[in-house]
């Protein structure tokens, strides 16, 4: 009767929980140098854990700040891209009209085109055209250097191969009006060029939007497991088998948090799909027997 009181009392500490406990594996201190130590098999899972808790924290806080960043400089494009449209459309409708003046004005063996600017010919309003046509051709210059600044910090930041670098000019005066449409004709291929930019933002967004869930399950579930294996060391509980139940338990989670933050369930408290993928990779049970009630009102055709 003392002995099984004795084991009452001990339960559920065990010869295999108390072996876990003890030190009897090599390892290094530092996971892959610095000089091997004995340490237990408790110790040397729960180092693990912490670390896979680390490294998806890093991968979620680090593709988040790349989407982020690449959102806002794509929100920031499109802006760029409208005003550069209304400049370069007013910049078209002055070059033909000052083309149609400077056609008057040529010789017959000129072309309107190659005529000097500050020729003494041009009449005082066509001058006003010109000096408004230079002041908008500056604004499109500008416009389209911030569009291409954008779409190169774009690139930097996902570490992708960038786009042509385009030939900057001296922002020197149009000196004649053929240079114009050259300038007009740069910045619909550069418009064009930055459609690769804006397409690497919406795939990013799209690859962040699938992984966030799954990433944020996998946290919650390392959290939990850390916590669990926090309590099993306080209690000697931990055995040889704790380790791949554990991560059996990340797995399921990281499943979880791709089902429920992906599923777009709507809860009643207002929790974000973000907050709601954790929950399911820490609070497993609860996520898993509404799943069993729901297959088993399936399986009785309900």
């Amino acid at each position: 009767m003392a002995y099984s009181a004795l084991c009452d009392l001990l339960k559920p500490v065990t010869i295999d929980t108390i072996e876990a406990s003890r030190s009897k594996i090599k390892a290094h201190k530092f996971i892959f140098f610095g000089p091997l130590r004995t340490i237990s098999l408790t110790q040397r899972t729960a180092r693990r854990y912490l670390i896979l808790l680390l490294v998806l924290l890093v991968i979620s806080t680090v593709s988040g700040f790349i989407v982020s960043v690449s959102n806002s400089l794509s929100t920031e494009i499109k802006a760029l891209v409208g005003d550069g449209d209304t400049y370069v459309t007013q910049t078209a409708a002055g070059l033909s009209s000052i083309e149609v003046d400077l056609d008057e004005l040529a010789n017959a063996n000129e072309n309107p085109l190659q005529i000097s600017l500050e020729d003494a010919r041009i009449k005082p309003e066509v001058r006003t055209k010109i000096d408004g046509l230079r002041s908008r051709l500056q604004d499109l210059y500008y416009v389209q250097d911030r569009m291409h600044q954008k779409v190169k910090l774009i690139f930097q930041i996902t570490s992708l191969s960038e786009l042509p670098i385009p030939q900057e000019g001296d922002l020197s005066r149009l000196p004649v009006l053929e240079n114009g449409f050259d300038n007009v004709r740069s910045y619909y291929l550069e418009r064009r060029s930055v459609t690769a930019a804006q397409q690497l933002v919406y795939v990013l967004n799209n690859l962040y939007t699938a992984l966030v869930p799954l990433l944020l399950g996998a946290i919650g579930a390392c959290t939990y497991v850390l916590r669990l294996m926090s309590q099993q060391i306080a209690d000697t509980t931990f055995s040889s088998t704790s380790p791949i139940r554990h991560f059996v338990r990340v797995a399921l989670g990281a499943l979880a948090g791709v089902a429920i933050g992906l599923g777009g369930f709507a809860p009643e408290n207002g929790l974000s799909a973000a907050a709601l993928a954790f929950l399911a990779g820490y609070a497993l049970e609860p996520v898993f027997a509404t799943l069993d009630a729901f297959a088993a009102k399936f399986r009785q055709g309900t």
